[in-house]
C-alpha cells in the first residue's frame, strides 16, 4: 500500500508531494474499485518548451540525450474498495501504471512539486477491448503534384486494391478469421450478432478483396489493435503512378488503438488514417506557336553534411526520377508529368510560358520528394543544372573475396565468391537487412534506414572461415580540404577520400549508416583448415520471465543493451 499522506501524526519528508490517484474506466466514467499501481521516474527528460529558448539545455532533451538503460521503480501499491490511493513522492517526474482486474494495462505521466497535492487520473479500458477500423483515402495528386491530398481540389480514384499487412507479411482474414471485408449482421443499436457458439454472423456475399469506391475511399474492418501497413495497388493496366510515402517504401504505416475508428487523430477534423496520392504521366500538347520553351537538368542524390568541411555533396545520379509540372495559379493544377534518363537527365518540351512548381521523386520512393519553382519565358531554354534531392536509406556495399594471402585486404588477382551470405542486425540479434553476393562476389543493400544508432554487419561463417574486413565510412566522397582531408588516400580522380581501415578476423562490425552515405566493407575469407570450424556463435541477451516460472519460457527484451557474441573453435 502506497503511503496515505492524510493519516494523521504522519509527517511528509521535506522535499516531498502529496498523490492521489483515481482510476476510471473510460466508457462508462465509474471509478475502479480494486487496481494495483507502479510508479517509475520518468527519466528520458524534458524538451524544456516551457523556458526561454536561450535558457535550455541541449543536452537534456530527449532527441539528444542517449537513452537510459531502464527506468527505476519509485513505487508499488495497491488499492482495494477504496476506488483511490494516497502516497507520497519526492519531487520530480513520474510514470504512474496502473493494472486493474477486466482491464487494459494504463497509466498517466505526473508532476510532482516539494509540499504540493496532485491529483492523477487514469482511465482504463475494459475488456472485451473493443476492435478497431482504417480508414484509406486514395486520391488523383493533381492540384499541385506534392504527394499530400489537397482537399478539396483533388478527387478519389476508384478501383485500387487495398493490401493489409503486419510484422509477419500479409492480413488476409478480420479478427474473426473471416477475410478482410466481411459484413455482419448487427442489432439496432450497431452490435454485432452473434450466433449460439458465440460466432459472429456473416452477410452472405461479403468478404475478400477490398477496393476504393468511386470517392476513392475504403474501409477496413474489425481488427485488432497493432501497427499495419497499407499498400493501394493500382488497377490492372494502368499507368498510375504514386507519390505518396512514409519514409520510402510504397506502404503506408498505421497504428491503431482498440477502438479506432478509422479517421486520424493528427488533424483536427474527420480524415481518413490512411491517404496514398497517385498521378499519371502527363505531355504538354505539340506546340501551337513557336513561344514555348524547354526545362532541362539533372537530378543527383544530395549527400549532407559530409565532414569535416562540406554540408553539401552531389553523389549517383537518380535512375530515371519522374519529373511533374503544376501550373503556380489558382488551382496549382499539373500540366506534365515524365521521366528522366537512366543518369538522372532530363528534357521537359513544349513547355508555354508560365511559372511552375516542380515535383522530383523516384519510382521506388527512395529519395524524398522535392521541389523547385521554374519560370519560362517564351522560346527560352531553362537549364537546372544539377539538382540535388534527399535520400531516405543509406548504402552499404562491398564484397565477400578468397583472401590468398590472409591479410584481410582485397587485392589483384583475388577473386570474388557468390552465394556467401552478408546481412545486418539490431543488437537484439534478430537480422535487420541480408542479402547474397552475385557471381563475382559483390553484395549491395540499397535502402539501409537511417536508425540513428548502431548495428552489427556480418558476413557467413559456415562453408568459409573469415580473415578480416576492410570498411571504408563514406566511400566514395571527396573530401574538400586538402591541407585537412582527414586521410592520406586519394581516388582515381585525384581527390582526398577516406581511408579504408581493416579489422583482422572480424566477423562481424559495428556500422552507423546515414541517409545517403555508403559504408563500404569488403569480407575476406579462406577454406577452413582440416579439423578447423567455425566455432559456436549465439546471442546474449536479458532474458524477462514475466509471469512465467519455468526460465523456458522467458523472452528476450529488445530494448536491452544486448550484443553478439561469438565462440570461437
Amino acid at each position: 500500500m502506497g503511503q496515505d499522506f492524510k493519516v494523521p501524526g504522519v509527517l511528509i519528508p521535506e522535499g516531498y508531494g502529496n498523490v492521489a490517484l483515481t482510476v476510471r474506466n473510460v466508457l462508462t466514467g465509474a471509478q475502479v474499485p480494486e487496481f494495483r499501481y507502479l510508479v517509475n521516474e520518468d527519466n528520458v527528460d524534458d524538451p524544456q518548451v516551457e523556458l526561454p529558448e536561450d535558457e535550455r539545455n541541449p543536452s537534456l532533451f530527449p532527441s539528444l540525450k542517449p537513452g537510459a538503460s531502464h527506468s527505476p521503480v519509485v513505487l508499488a501499491g495497491e488499492s482495494r474498495g477504496t476506488s483511490r490511493a494516497q502516497f507520497a513522492l519526492p519531487a520530480g517526474k513520474y510514470l504512474i501504471s496502473v493494472l486493474a482486474p477486466g482491464f487494459k494495462l494504463g497509466g498517466n505521466w505526473v508532476t510532482v512539486l516539494p509540499g504540493a497535492e496532485v491529483t492523477v487520473e487514469v482511465k482504463l479500458y475494459p475488456h472485451p477491448l473493443p476492435l478497431s477500423r482504417i480508414r484509406v483515402h486514395v486520391f488523383h495528386d493533381n492540384h499541385p503534384v506534392n504527394g499530400e491530398d489537397d482537399f478539396p481540389l483533388e478527387a478519389g480514384l476508384e478501383g485500387f486494391r487495398i493490401v493489409l499487412t503486419d510484422a509477419v507479411g500479409e492480413v488476409t482474414v478480420d479478427y474473426f478469421g473471416n477475410p478482410l471485408g466481411t459484413a455482419y449482421e448487427r442489432t439496432p443499436e450497431g452490435n454485432i450478432v452473434f450466433d449460439e457458439f458465440g460466432r459472429p454472423v456473416p452477410i452472405p456475399g461479403t468478404g475478400g478483396v477490398i477496393f476504393t469506391d468511386a470517392a476513392g475511399n475504403a474501409l477496413i474492418d474489425n481488427l485488432a489493435p497493432g501497427k499495419y501497413g497499407v499498400q493501394a495497388i493500382p488497377p490492372d493496366g494502368t499507368d498510375w503512378i504514386q507519390t505518396t510515402t512514409i519514409e520510402g517504401t510504397h506502404v503506408i504505416d498505421a497504428w491503431i488503438e482498440e477502438g479506432n475508428d478509422g479517421y486520424s487523430p493528427r488533424e483536427g477534423f474527420q480524415a481518413p488514417l490512411v491517404w496514398i496520392g497517385f498521378v499519371r504521366p502527363l505531355d504538354f500538347p505539340s506546340p501551337g506557336s513557336e513561344n514555348t520553351g524547354t526545362i532541362k537538368g539533372r537530378v543527383r542524390t544530395i549527400i549532407e553534411f559530409t565532414p569535416p568541411f562540406k554540408p553539401l555533396t552531389l553523389g549517383e545520379p537518380v535512375d530515371r526520377p519522374w519529373l511533374a509540372l503544376s501550373n503556380i495559379g489558382a488551382d496549382d493544377q499539373q500540366v506534365y508529368t515524365g521521366r528522366g534518363n537512366s543518369d538522372g537527365t532530363f528534357l521537359i518540351p513544349n513547355v508555354p510560358p508560365g511559372l511552375y512548381q516542380l515535383a522530383i521523386w523516384d519510382e521506388p520512393l527512395d529519395h524524398i520528394i522535392s521541389f523547385r519553382t521554374v519560370e519560362v519565358g517564351p522560346n527560352q531554354t531553362v537549364d537546372l543544372g544539377e539538382i540535388g534531392i534527399p535520400r531516405w536509406f543509406g548504402y552499404i556495399r562491398g564484397t565477400v573475396f578468397v583472401d590468398l594471402d590472409g591479410d584481410g585486404v582485397r587485392e589483384e588477382g583475388e577473386p570474388g565468391i557468390p552465394n556467401v551470405a552478408v546481412k545486418t542486425r539490431f543488437k537484439d540479434g534478430s537480422v535487420q537487412y541480408t542479402t547474397v553476393t552475385g557471381p563475382r562476389g559483390d553484395y549491395r543493400l540499397d535502402e539501409v534506414f537511417e536508425l540513428e544508432r548502431f548495428a552489427v554487419a556480418e558476413v557467413d561463417f559456415t562453408r568459409l572461415a573469415r580473415t578480416g574486413a576492410t570498411g571504408t565510412p563514406d566511400f566514395g566522397i571527396p573530401l574538400v580540404d586538402p591541407a585537412n582531408p582527414g586521410g592520406l588516400c586519394r581516388d582515381e580522380a585525384g581527390h582526398y577520400v577516406r581511408c579504408p581501415e581493416t579489422y583482422p578476423k572480424a566477423l562481424t562490425l559495428a556500422e552507423l549508416t546515414w541517409a545517403a552515405k555508403t559504408n563500404r566493407i569488403d569480407w575476406g575469407k579462406r577454406p577452413y583448415n582440416p579439423a578447423e570450424n567455425g566455432g559456436i556463435s549465439g546471442m546474449v541477451y536479458y532474458a524477462t520471465m514475466r509471469n512465467e516460472t519455468d526460465p523456458r519460457y522467458a523472452i528476450a527484451e529488445d530494448f536491452a543493451e544486448n550484443g553478439l557474441r561469438r565462440l570461437a573453435g
